[in-house]
């Protein structure tokens, strides 16, 4: 816990008051690989910060093809180019057209996760505005995210998409992810990832 506060800091600084307030509202949970936590049929809400793992949203076409959205983890080894974002999963329904989020959550590697459900998370937020405060810095990390995401499927090739989630998500290859979810990610086929890897490596 002490390090996801260090990391939460670099973001959104907390005294001691609001960082107990905080962690005591949420409830530690285990995920075995493999686990999907939220299935947006279901329509679970909440917020959960992960302290250790691995893990992915995606979303699946009625086709049953699914196109990796961002990872999630915990890399306090490199936290100057990183958003708060990265290990911060949030399910919720949009305020505006008031439907369900369409992405699934699944766990690539055994992980360990602190929750809190929309009751309490939006108790906390109507509390004080420092708090308030926080739930922007979310929404801001979350549409820098989608930018930097859309502008870089846009203007970069295969390659340089390959290399930046190499630089930006280390262990995505150090962890036994299915090749799939990179390549989803990056917009490219399994294949085509392959020729890129074993050109780089060349």
């Amino acid at each position: 816990m002490i390090e996801l506060r260090e990391y939460i800091e670099c973001f959104f600084p907390l005294t001691d008051t609001e960082w107990c307030e905080f962690s005591a509202l949420f409830k530690p949970v285990f995920y075995k690989k493999g686990t999907i936590i939220y299935d947006f049929p279901e329509k679970k809400k909440g917020l959960c910060f992960i302290i250790e793992g691995l893990l992915r949203s995606y979303k699946l076409t009625d086709t049953g093809r699914d196109y990796t959205l961002t990872f999630y983890c915990l890399n306090s080894e490199d936290i100057e180019n990183r958003m708060l974002l990265n290990l911060c999963m949030l399910e919720d329904f949009s305020p505006q057209q008031k439907q369900p989020s369409e992405l699934i959550f699944e766990v690539l590697v055994d992980s360990r996760l602190i929750c809190i459900n929309k009751q309490e998370l939006e108790k906390l937020y109507d509390s004080s505005i420092r708090w308030q405060k926080f739930a922007r810095v979310i929404a801001e990390n979350a549409y820098c995210s989608t930018q930097h995401r859309t502008i870089s499927l846009l203007t970069k090739n295969a390659q340089e998409r390959l290399e930046e989630i190499e630089e930006y998500f280390p262990a995505l290859f150090g962890k036994s992810v299915l090749l799939d979810h990179i390549a989803s990610y990056i917009g490219i086929t399994r294949q085509s990832l392959n020729r890129l890897r074993r050109r780089v490596n060349k």
